[in-house]
């Protein structure tokens, strides 16, 4: 029996360690603005640069979404690997239940053929 209890701690353990490292992760980083970093030199851009403030703001654009794609297909495998870890947890209790059970029936087994 006390296997079982342990089982059902480790179970615990997941969610909790699930439930401590999630704020980690489940915030994209902060990029600063194409005008702060363009600032922090001290000139910003000029007429000629326009073209390529043109072309980080779109690339910027695209990898934010791609943070926002890559943080919702993460959120997904967080859930899967959730619901994996109670299945195995629960399974691990079930196996554990069957061969205490199994254990049982054995040693009635033997005290039937056996009543000495």
């Amino acid at each position: 029996m006390p296997a079982i209890m342990q089982t059902s701690t480790s179970t615990d353990n997941v969610r909790q360690q699930h439930r401590q490292y999630w704020p980690l992760f489940s915030r994209p980083p902060q990029y600063p603005s194409v005008g702060m970093v363009a600032g922090s030199t001290g000139g910003g851009f000029g007429s000629g640069d326009g073209e390529l403030a043109t072309q980080i703001r779109q690339q910027l654009e695209l990898l934010k979404s791609k943070v926002t794609e890559t943080g919702l297909e993460l959120d997904r495998c967080r859930q899967e690997q959730e619901a994996f870890s109670v299945e195995y947890y629960s399974f691990r209790e079930s196996s554990l239940r069957f061969e205490n059970l199994q254990q049982q029936v054995n040693i009635k087994q033997e005290k039937i053929l056996d009543p000495s």
